[in-house]
């Protein structure tokens, strides 16, 4: 953990920001599913806990399936293993698909909820201005009625009304948004969008913040590393002072074809001894890369498992 912050590439940071960013909106997701504090910590440690295990599955994935490729046939077995934690991957991403955009979505349709509520306040008061407006002009249609007679006994008790329906409409434009710029509603614009284009906002969401998760999970791909390799350690690792010697056994021993040769024509053609080859022969037989076993001794021979680059880059950690 020390190393990989003390070797932090533009890569790792990517890498360790968008994983942190997953993290965050998994727990955000999965808070609502529990009400009481001590089920909020479980929930926040399994969400923590889900998404490091993972990306451990995709860096154990990718280096067992490089094993795999670097061992053609051989490593038949590695591949098929690294393909079901590559599907299992894939599950873990529409999950974690569906838990990002549900933050993203939650959010935009809570406020797109409350600039529904408010229009529609500002439509009942619409309604009621409206009305206000026609009780108005009755009631100043009566007085121009009353004011044509000569009786006007009524005149008083109709101004003193419409006085009152116009003091209720002042109130009531008071508490208009539309008649106060600078509280005017700014619709939302995912909903403009939706309509102009004839779909519901819920789908049109989960498509838009779909994708913008998906290109977080593809950056996390794509920005992983493999597994730090570790230096291959056996019981009969030779001294150091051997290792010069060892290097021209191993460029010896490995023909072209993957095939071994034998201690007597190893021993022909660099001069080696009997005691040195067997030696040798010994460490390279214990030899395991990754967990493959570097060669595999037949009668009269043997056969490499593993490129003859991987066994000499073994040897500089002897």
């Amino acid at each position: 953990m020390k190393n990989y912050f003390k070797n932090m590439t533009l890569k790792r940071s990517t890498n360790t920001i968008f994983l942190i960013l997953s993290i965050l909106l998994s727990v955000y997701f999965l808070w609502f599913n529990s009400k009481a504090p001590f089920s909020k910590l479980i929930t926040t440690m399994c969400a923590v806990f889900f998404e490091i295990g993972m990306k451990y599955n995709l860096s154990f994935a990718q280096t067992t399936f490089k094993a795999g490729l670097r061992l053609g046939r051989k490593g038949l077995h590695l591949i098929l293993g690294a393909s079901m934690l590559f599907i299992f991957y894939g599950g873990y991403m529409c999950y974690n698909i569906a838990t990002m955009a549900g933050f993203f979505i939650a959010g935009t349709m809570a406020q797109d909820q409350v600039a529904i509520q408010a229009e529609t306040r500002e439509n009942q008061k619409m309604i009621e201005l409206q009305q206000l407006n026609e009780n108005i002009a009755i009631l100043t249609k009566a007085l121009d009625v009353e004011v044509e007679t000569t009786f006007r006994s009524k005149s008083a008790e109709l101004e003193a009304k419409i006085e009152k329906k116009k003091a209720e409409r002042n109130a009531l434009l008071d508490t208009m948004v539309l008649t106060d710029e600078r509280k005017v509603m700014e619709k939302n614009p995912s909903r403009s969008v939706a309509e102009a284009i004839g779909i519901p906002l819920g789908t049109m969401l989960a498509w838009i913040y779909g994708f913008f998760a998906a290109g977080i999970c593809l950056i996390l791909i794509i920005t992983s590393e493999d597994l730090p390799e570790e230096t291959p350690m056996t019981e009969s690792l030779p001294i150091v002072d051997d290792k010069k010697e060892l290097i021209t056994y191993i460029d010896a021993a490995i023909r072209d074809t993957g095939k071994l040769n034998g201690n007597p024509r190893i021993m022909e053609e660099t001069g080696l001894s009997l005691d040195q080859c067997i030696k040798f022969r010994d460490w390279l037989t214990r030899l395991k890369i990754d967990g493959v076993q570097a060669v595999t001794i037949k009668q009269g021979g043997g056969d490499i498992n593993l490129p003859k680059r991987d066994i000499l880059k073994a040897i500089e950690g002897v």
